[in-house]
C-alpha cells in the first residue's frame, strides 16, 4: 500500500512583514485555492522519518470550506517523488496567518471532488429530488414505490448519482440484515484502537458507526472497514471521528443483533446522493417464516405469530428450543425458545413438544425483542404453541 505522509507545518507563519520575503499577503477569506496552491509549491515536506519531498506542481484544487479565520483546500500534487493528494488550510492564529498541510488518502479528494460537483451542478436537481423521495416514501405498495424511485434515478442529471439510503434511515425503518449490495451511507463515531505487541504501532481495531434511537434504544454498528484495515501507521490519524462515507457490506450481510449491527464493509467510490426520509414501516401480525425473511424487519417486542418448518429441537428442563427455517432462504434460521413456566405443568403440551420433528411444520406466538433473547442469534421467545386440531 501506497505510504501517505501526515505533515504538518502549524510553526510556519506565512511571510507578510516579518522575514522580508516579497510575496503577495494571503488571507484565508480573500485567498483562491489557485492562489494558495501557488503560494506553497516549492514547499518541502518531511515526514516522520526524516524523508523530504518538494510539492512541484498543485493542479484540480476544489474548496472544501472558507470562512474569515479559515480556508480548506484539496489538490492533486505532483511531489518529488510521486503524485499524492493534499489537503493545505490556511488559518488565523491569534492574528497571525499559518498553513498546515496534509497528505491525505485518494478517496478522501475522490469525496471531496464529487461533493464539490454536487454542490455546484445539481442544486436545483437535488431540492427536486428531495421532494420526490418524500412522494416516494409515503406509497405503501412496494413495487409502486421501487419505480417511483427508479424514475428520480433516471432524471437526475449528474453523472449517474445513485441516491443511497443513510444509516439512520435504515435503522429508523427497522431493516434487520444490511444485504450484500445494499450501499448506504454512514459516519464514524468512534475508532477503538489495538496496539501491535511486536511493533508498538496502534491499528484500528473496531470503527462504531453514528446511529439512532429505536424504540427507546440507541442503535448503532460495529464494524471493520476493509480500506482500514491494513492502514500504515502514518495513514491512521488521517481516518477521524465524524468521516462519512459511503459503504456496503463485502463479504457477508451487515446483521443486527440486540442495539449493534455487525459485520465488515468496504467504500464505495459511485457518485451518490443521500436520502435521509425513512419510509413509514407496517409490520405483520402473522406470517410465515419465508414472509419474515424477506420482509427483512426488526420486530422489536412486537407479539407476533410464525408458521415455520422445523430444522432441529432441543431442550432441558428449562426451555424448549426449536430451530425455524424457510425452504427459500435455507441459510436463515430463527432459534425459539419456550421456558419452562409456559409447559412444565401441562401434560399434553410436553408430549406434543416431544413429537415434534425436522421437516414438522409448527405454529407459535411470541416476539424477538424480549430480555431472554435479545443476545440469541435471531432469537425469538415463544409465548403460545399453536396445537394442531
Amino acid at each position: 500500500m501506497k505510504k501517505y505522509l501526515f505533515i504538518f507545518f502549524c510553526l510556519l507563519i506565512l511571510p507578510f512583514k516579518s522575514n522580508g520575503v516579497i510575496h503577495i499577503s494571503l488571507s484565508p477569506s480573500e485567498t483562491s485555492c489557485e492562489d494558495f496552491a501557488e503560494y506553497i509549491e516549492g514547499t518541502i515536506l518531511q515526514n516522520a522519518f526524516g524523508g523530504e519531498f518538494e510539492i512541484l506542481k498543485i493542479q484540480n484544487t476544489i474548496e472544501e470550506s472558507r470562512s474569515n479565520e479559515e480556508l480548506v483546500c484539496v489538490g492533486k500534487a505532483k511531489l518529488s517523488n510521486g503524485p499524492s493528494a493534499l489537503k493545505f488550510k490556511l488559518y488565523l492564529d491569534n492574528g497571525e496567518v499559518w498553513y498546515q498541510i496534509d497528505e491525505i488518502l485518494d478517496f478522501e479528494y475522490d469525496l471531496s471532488a464529487e461533493n464539490s460537483q454536487s454542490s455546484s451542478n445539481i442544486i436545483i436537481e437535488r431540492s427536486q429530488a428531495d421532494l420526490k423521495i418524500m412522494e416516494c416514501s409515503s406509497i405503501i405498495n412496494d413495487s409502486d414505490r421501487l419505480e417511483c424511485y427508479d424514475a428520480i434515478n433516471q432524471n437526475i442529471s449528474a453523472e449517474n448519482n445513485i441516491i443511497i439510503p443513510s444509516f439512520e434511515k435504515i435503522i429508523k425503518e427497522r431493516t434487520r440484515k444490511i444485504n450484500l449490495g445494499t450501499i448506504f451511507y454512514g459516519c464514524i463515531e468512534d475508532i477503538t484502537y489495538d496496539e501491535n505487541i511486536f511493533t508498538n504501532e496502534k491499528e484500528i481495531s473496531l470503527i462504531k458507526l453514528s446511529g439512532t434511537e429505536l424504540d427507546g434504544v440507541y442503535v448503532s454498528a460495529d464494524v471493520l472497514i476493509e480500506d482500514f484495515v491494513e492502514i500504515s501507521v502514518d495513514e491512521i490519524d488521517l481516518i477521524k471521528i465524524g468521516d462519512c462515507f459511503a459503504l456496503e457490506p463485502n463479504y457477508f450481510a451487515l446483521e443486527k443483533q440486540g442495539s449493534i449491527y455487525s459485520g465488515g464493509l468496504k467504500i464505495n467510490n459511485s457518485s451518490f446522493q443521500v436520502n435521509n426520509t425513512p419510509e413509514q414501516v407496517v409490520l405483520k401480525d402473522e406470517m410465515t417464516t419465508t414472509e419474515f425473511f424477506e420482509h427483512n424487519k426488526d420486530y422489536g417486542n412486537k407479539t407476533i405469530s410464525l408458521i415455520g418448518t422445523v430444522r432441529e429441537t432441543d431442550g432441558n428442563n428449562s426451555y424448549y428450543k426449536v430451530v425455524l427455517i424457510s425452504e427459500k432462504f435455507v441459510q436463515d434460521e430463527i432459534n425459539a425458545y419456550f421456558y419452562s413456566e409456559n409447559w412444565e405443568n401441562d401434560e399434553n403440551l410436553k408430549n406434543y413438544l416431544r413429537s415434534i420433528k425436522p421437516g414438522d411444520t409448527v405454529y407459535v406466538k411470541g416476539s424477538f425483542g424480549t430480555m431472554n433473547v435479545a443476545w440469541y442469534y435471531m432469537g425469538f421467545e415463544i409465548n403460545e404453541f399453536i396445537l394442531p386440531n
